[in-house]
C-alpha cells in the first residue's frame, strides 16, 4: 500500500506541475511542457553561446538554437512550428527561443537551471519580456544545464559610486522593473544582504521618494561607448529623467551594476 501511495503522489506531482523531465546531458535536460502553460522571453539571452557546435558523433554542425533543440529532443525530421497558442508560422520563420515560465525570472542568474529552449517564430521571440505566451500543444523543451554560468563573472561587477555623482537615463529598455532584481542579487551575491532599497536619486531639498522602485539603466559619462550601470530608482525620477538630458545626483555612496558589454 505504501509502494503504491509513494507512486500515486509520484505521478500527481508531474501532472500538476505539467513537467516529466529527462537528463540527457550535452547541456541540457529533456522537459514535457504541457497545453497551456505560460512562459516569458528571457532578457539578455542573445548573449548566451550553444553549449554544443557539433553532433555528437561529428556528422552534423549545430549553429543554431533551433538546430540544438532539434538535436538534443530527437527531432530527426527537422519540424519546425511555433507552438504559441494562435500561432501557424512554421520553417524557416522558426527559431529557438529562450523563455521562462515565472515572470519573475526573466532576468535570471548565470547558474539558473529556469531557462528554457522553446522553438517559436520571429515575432514571438523578439516580444518584450513582460508578454505572456501560451503553449498550443504539448511539447518537447530543453532544459538549459546552469544558464550562462561561465558568463558568471563577467555579467556584471559592483562599483562604488559617491553621493553627489551626476548620472544620466541610458535608454528606455522596457524591462527596468524586473532588473532591480538583478540589482538586489548581485548585491547580496557580492557585498551582503539588503536590509531595505531605496531611491539613489535626488538630494536632502526633495520630497520623499515614493512608488515601487525599478532597476535603471543609467551612465555615469555622457558619451555613446560608456559603460552601462543599474541603480535602484523610484518611477518619479525614472519618469523625470526620462530624457536621456537630464541630469540626476546620486543622494548617497552606493554600490552599482556595471553591466558587462
Amino acid at each position: 500500500m505504501r509502494r503504491f501511495q509513494t507512486k500515486f503522489f509520484m505521478l500527481v506531482a508531474v501532472l500538476w506541475f505539467g513537467i516529466a523531465s529527462e537528463s540527457v546531458g550535452l547541456g541540457g535536460v529533456k522537459e514535457n511542457i504541457n497545453t497551456i502553460t505560460e512562459f516569458f522571453n528571457v532578457a539578455g539571452s542573445s548573449a548566451d553561446k550553444l553549449p554544443l557546435n557539433k553532433t555528437s558523433d561529428g556528422s552534423s554542425k549545430i549553429s543554431s538554437w533551433i538546430q540544438y533543440w532539434a538535436y538534443i529532443v530527437g527531432d530527426k525530421n527537422n519540424i519546425k512550428v511555433c507552438f504559441v497558442d494562435g500561432c501557424g508560422k512554421k520553417g524557416d520563420e522558426i527559431g529557438g527561443g529562450h523563455v521562462v515560465k515565472k515572470i519573475n525570472l526573466v532576468c535570471p542568474w548565470p547558474g539558473s537551471n529556469d531557462v528554457y529552449i522553446l522553438p517559436i517564430c520571429k515575432t514571438h521571440n523578439g516580444k518584450d519580456v513582460c508578454y505572456g505566451m501560451i503553449s498550443r500543444t504539448n511539447v518537447v523543451a530543453v532544459r538549459l544545464d546552469n544558464y550562462r554560468k561561465k558568463d558568471m563573472l563577467n555579467f556584471g561587477s559592483m562599483v562604488v559610486k559617491k553621493r553627489g555623482t551626476p548620472f544620466w537615463n541610458k535608454e528606455e529598455t522596457g524591462r527596468d522593473p524586473y532588473f532591480i532584481h538583478f540589482w538586489a542579487e548581485m548585491h547580496t551575491k557580492h557585498i551582503g544582504s539588503l536590509r531595505s532599497i531605496f531611491c539613489v536619486a535626488g538630494n536632502d531639498d526633495e520630497p520623499s521618494c515614493e512608488g515601487g522602485l525599478l532597476g535603471a539603466h543609467i551612465v555615469f559619462e555622457e558619451r555613446e561607448d560608456a559603460d552601462v550601470y543599474i541603480l535602484p530608482l523610484c518611477l518619479r525620477h525614472k519618469i523625470k529623467g526620462g530624457n536621456e538630458s537630464k541630469e540626476m545626483t546620486l543622494k548617497s555612496d552606493i554600490y552599482a551594476v556595471r553591466l558587462a558589454k
